[in-house]
């Protein structure tokens, strides 16, 4: 059981490709979510498609946005730019704030939705997108998400636990194309996509967010 899989057997059921036949090109995702991560993902089912996705992607003609319930209050809204490397070994990344050798820029945005000055709901915007951006940049300043096993405070996701709440609450909520799209893609112009997490929900409400 996997994401492509049931992409492949809903198209197939569709009539829009033959699972039992070798095909030119297979259809694939065009972004990713970090483990543990749930939410929006755009899947090619052509190669000119999977193409212009690519181009849309690179050249930031998507916005997306996240939610995330963190540990404490953070201002009512921020910019966390910085530079960040992956230890692939570790599978852990490192965050500093002066550009370095081996270093990439990442740039996330937020704004605070709910407070409770225990927990606060966040909406994140992610500019540039790099493995486990969102989740470091928070914890780096102190509101690491909660239930995130390797960015996240130890003592409160076991807390957490008391209240059955299991898993990391950050959710990939939406996707907004920029305007003047163009191409056989330009019908997504100024188009919003959105997927509700009822996990999310359930989490706010026993938090009293």
């Amino acid at each position: 059981d996997s994401i492509l899989n049931r992409v492949l057997s809903y198209l197939h059921f569709k009539g829009d490709i033959d699972i039992n036949k070798h095909e030119n090109f297979v259809p694939a995702f065009c972004n990713r979510l970090d483990r543990n991560t749930s939410g929006l993902v755009v899947c090619a089912n052509t190669l000119y498609a999977a193409q212009e996705f690519s181009y849309i992607f690179s050249n930031r003609l998507i916005d997306k946005y996240y939610l995330a319930i963190v540990k404490g209050t953070p201002p009512v809204s921020g910019i966390l730019n910085g530079y960040m490397k992956k230890d692939e070994y570790n599978n852990k990344v490192d965050i500093v704030d002066k550009e370095r050798v081996g270093y990439k820029n990442v740039l996330t945005e937020y704004t605070t939705l709910k407070t409770n000055s225990r927990y606060s709901l966040l909406e994140v915007k992610l500019v540039t997108g790099k493995t486990h951006q969102i989740r470091a940049q928070l914890s780096r300043i102190g509101h690491p998400i909660l239930g995130d096993p390797k960015y996240g405070n130890i003592k409160v996701n076991e807390q957490l636990k008391d209240f059955n709440i299991y898993g990391q609450l950050l959710h990939c909520r939406s996707f907004i194309f920029n305007s003047n799209l163009q191409g056989k893609l330009d019908y997504l112009s100024d188009k919003r996509f959105t997927c509700d997490c009822d996990r999310i929900k359930n989490a706010l409400k026993i938090l009293c967010l």
